[in-house]
């Protein structure tokens, strides 16, 4: 589904900020 797609971008781009961060 496109939305767990989006769901899973969403997810990794958070980790990924949270590791910068």
């Amino acid at each position: 589904d496109k939305w767990s797609s989006a769901y899973d971008v969403r997810t990794i781009l958070l980790s990924i900020q949270s590791l910068l961060g």
